[in-house]
């Protein structure tokens, strides 16, 4: 069973571990290079905005990475969204926490849309949004400095009607605090 737990302050070490994985920090589009205590900084600055949520993901209740809703706009019913899986042995776990989430933001959240930034060299979770129905809508050329080098971002996106007409993804469900 797959559960989504809200974040805590008592996660943010864990997290800060899981960030700082190469693996995972080639994915995002921020660097990780700081301490426990600027992560604690981060999760007061998150903790109480209503345009973010974030989850501690568990499988049979070890906790596996981090998902999260961010930009949350009510008024025109769309969000942002990212996610980790910190613990390297459980990756492929992924293929069923994205289907998942998109389940709670369009059937639960009743949102219209999901957007986001890929790193452009983020192959595989380029792959599996186009799996998943997003189109590409934008590319920035240089727009980040990682590692003292400008990367690319791909902008996508991902329509409620596009994805609640996959029907091999319905029944893919977390419980979510």
């Amino acid at each position: 069973m797959i559960r989504m737990i809200a974040l805590k302050k008592d996660h943010m070490e864990l997290l800060l571990k899981w960030r700082k994985q190469a693996r995972v920090k080639d994915a995002m589009l921020t660097e990780v290079n700081h301490s426990l205590e600027k992560q604690f900084e981060w999760y007061n600055s998150i903790r109480n905005d209503p345009s973010k949520k974030y989850w501690l993901i568990t499988f049979e209740e070890k906790p596996i990475g981090v998902i999260n809703l961010s930009e949350i706009d009510q008024v025109n019913n769309k969000c942002s969204a990212g996610f980790l899986i910190g613990e390297e042995s459980f990756s492929s776990l992924g293929a069923i926490v994205l289907p998942a989430l998109y389940n709670y933001i369009f059937k639960k959240r009743g949102f219209l849309k999901v957007y986001g930034s890929v790193v452009s060299s983020n192959k595989t979770i380029l792959k599996i949004h186009e799996i998943h129905g997003y189109r590409q809508i934008g590319y920035y050329e240089k727009h980040i400095l990682k590692n003292n080098e400008y990367i690319d971002i791909i902008l996508v996106e991902l329509m409620a009607e596009n994805w609640l007409s996959k029907k091999k993804f319905a029944s893919y469900e977390a419980e979510w605090d």
